[in-house]
Parts: structure tokens; sequence; C-alpha cells
């Protein structure tokens, strides 16, 4: 659920966007139903909200993320599509090992690049947990936490 929750809030605001841009360019014609753009934009603009208003589908995927995180970072395992978290600790780069580390990391690569999306997912990951354990240690509910 929180990967059809992500994706759903993701892809319908980037549509979403991608209509409003294909508007602007249009300049004035783009408000003009010749056009066709008004007609996409009424059509297409609610599904951001039906079957799951798009920031409600957001942190359940974020509350899903942080409560992985929560559980690796207690020493459990997580499995399935947060297993890049299990890495995190032996991606931490120490400072005396930066110049004798000779990684390289070849772009055209789709490993490479999956290594290098994973590696920053779990960071983004654990900033956002503990920019959440921070507020929840300068506020009263979880609520304030979350909304922060």
């Amino acid at each position: 659920h929180a990967l059809t929750a992500g994706l759903k809030a993701f892809t319908s605001w980037t549509a979403n966007a991608g209509i409003e841009e294909c508007r602007m360019a249009c300049g004035g014609h783009g408000y003009s139903r010749c056009s066709g753009i008004p007609d996409i934009y009424v059509t297409f603009t609610p599904s951001c909200t039906y079957e799951g208003e798009n920031t409600v589908m957001m942190l359940q995927t974020a509350r899903f993320l942080v409560k992985s995180y929560t559980q690796v970072s207690s020493g459990q395992r997580v499995t399935g599509m947060v297993s890049y978290l299990n890495d995190l600790s032996r991606q931490r780069i120490q400072p005396q090992h930066v110049a004798a580390r000779t990684v390289t990391v070849r772009i055209n690569d789709p490993v490479s690049l999956v290594e290098a999306y994973k590696a920053r997912a779990a960071r983004l990951v654990e900033a956002a947990a503990k920019n959440l354990q921070a507020e929840l240690n300068h506020r009263r509910s979880k609520e304030d936490a979350w909304n922060r």
C-alpha cells in the first residue's frame, strides 16, 4: 500500500504540473478551449483528490518509510522494497577512508545507478526520520511534528 499511495500522489502531481506547464507555454491561448488544455485540466485535476487526497497518500508513504527506518536503527532487518535501508550503516564514509577509497561509479551501468539511488533514498529517509524525532522532542504531539 505504501508504494501505490506514494506513486499515486507523485504521478498525479507530476502530470498536473505538466498540464499547467503546457498551458503556460501556450500563453493566452492555453486558456482557450480551442487548445484543448482546459478540458484536459478539468478532467485530470480531480485525480489529485479522488481515491485518496495526495497529501494523505504521501503521509502514508512517509510514515511507512520512517517506521522502516526506526526498525533498522533498532537493529531489526527490513525486507522488500525498503531493504535498502539495511545498508545504511555500511554506507557510512569515515574521513580517514575517503582518500584511500577507489570507488568508480559507471554512470551508464544500470546496477551502479540503482545502487546510487538506493544510497540517496536511504540518506533522505534517515534525514526525514531524524528531523521528525527532533520535532517530537520539541513538540507535544505527533500531529504537530508531522506537520513541520
